[in-house]
């Protein structure tokens, strides 16, 4: 611990998709709020590794996911299930990620912080035995999706936190101690920490359906399709449609917003998004982690669609099993569910009940307040060391730096 009694957190994701980055931003402003903390570092895992490791991972999952979704679900699966070939895929992948990562390694050796929380595996990937025992922080891991997979598990956490039961039930089949597990669900940013529900008290027959459709930032989502399928008939519903970073789906949709048969907005990047989702009755999107745990923050109902194959698929079975959402598969059926909901309110209700129970807008207050204890814990156990004991820690330490 510093000598001043303060500490240094690291909060690390990697940008392969928004969702580990929003879940870190999450973390990092309840830990800031705390005035036992020194420095928090929100760190981007990829900014650190070599060149071409950052081009092609984030392009190659992309890819797959856009063109070759069946191989990228079947990777997945056998990776999380096939015990048997899950040691030498992990080997495998370790194996690269530390050939490109030579910047990383220097860069928590020069850092040497006190904590570190990931939102992603990568990190943890990156973390190996050798690297934890120079540094010897504390380790935090926050699962972004519902069902974590066997990538999230290394022996060197300290404490994981996960979305929910059905996460810590698939973490023990994973060979994770109970007691090292805390529900405290996905972290969102606090301005999803307010009650969205009191803006869909007006959700009347008269009124017409609001909608937000989000999902089109990588260019995975089939969001012209979705909105081909509402355009079937008239229906009482307004649309606001957010296509993230691709430019080209904004331009296309914009171009053509007065042909469709409803009021139509088009927004690009989101920066309040919990602004529109606040407004909004139904939302309609893929099932991701951080999105969907945004809804639940707010008490949404949605309407979800065009799963990535493996963790989406897994987040999008869970919801409906709660009943806060129900899902699509092929975007013509949207129509007709709307068309439903309309003549039937109470459906709607009730998703919006299912979503409130199951939300966890303190996911990031939780984790805050663990990492402080354990911090608090931590400190009290050096204290109680010898000063030789310190001394022969120190050395150790130095001595691993160089060898």
């Amino acid at each position: 611990m510093k000598e001043d009694g303060l500490a240094k957190i690291m909060v690390l994701y990697a940008s392969i998709g928004s969702g580990h980055k929003k879940a870190a931003e999450a973390i990092v402003s309840s830990l800031r709020s705390q005035e036992v903390i020194q420095d928090v570092l929100l760190v981007d895992v990829l900014s650190l590794m070599n060149p071409l490791y950052r081009f092609l991972v984030p392009r190659g999952y992309i890819s797959l996911a856009r063109y070759c979704p069946a191989v990228l679900g079947l990777l997945y699966r056998i990776s999380d299930r096939s015990f048997s070939l899950l040691p030498p895929v992990i080997f495998l992948r370790s194996i690269v990620s530390r050939l490109f990562s030579c910047g990383f390694r220097t860069f928590i050796r020069g850092s040497a912080p006190n904590v570190i929380v990931c939102s992603h595996f990568l990190p943890m990937e990156l973390l190996s035995t050798d690297l934890m025992k120079e540094v010897s922080p504390l380790l935090f891991v926050s699962v972004t999706d519902i069902i974590p997979h066997a990538f999230w598990v290394a022996p060197e956490v300290d404490r994981y936190f996960v979305a929910s039961g059905e996460s810590l039930k698939k973490m023990k089949q994973l060979g994770v101690p109970a007691e090292k597990v805390i529900v405290s669900g996905i972290p969102v940013h606090p301005s999803f920490h307010r009650d969205g529900t009191a803006c869909g008290a007006d959700i009347q027959p008269e009124n017409p359906l609001r909608l937000l459709v989000v999902g089109g930032g990588a260019g995975v989502a089939p969001i012209e399709k979705l909105l081909g399928a509402l355009s079937i008939n008239v229906l009482p519903i307004s649309v606001t449609v957010v296509t993230g970073s691709n430019r080209a789906l904004f331009r296309r949709i914009f171009l053509k917003r007065s042909s469709y048969p409803f009021p139509l907005v088009v927004r690009g990047y989101a920066r309040k998004m919990s602004l529109l989702m606040e407004k909004a009755d139904l939302v309609i999107t893929k099932p991701g982690g951080l999105t969907t745990a945004e809804c639940l923050a707010m008490g949404k109902p949605m309407l979800l669609f065009s799963p990535i194959p493996g963790q989406e698929e897994d987040n999008r079975d869970v919801l409906a099993g709660w009943g806060a959402a129900r899902y699509l598969m092929h975007p013509e059926e949207a129509f007709f569910f709307l068309e439903l909901l309309i003549k039937d309110r109470r459906i709607l209700f009730s998703m919006r009940d299912s979503a409130k129970e199951r939300g966890r807008p303190d996911a990031s207050s939780v984790i805050c307040q663990e990492v402080l204890c354990s911090l608090h814990k931590t400190r009290r156990r050096d204290d109680g060391k010898s000063l030789s004991e310190k001394i022969s820690r120190v050395g150790r330490m130095a001595f691993s730096k160089w060898f």
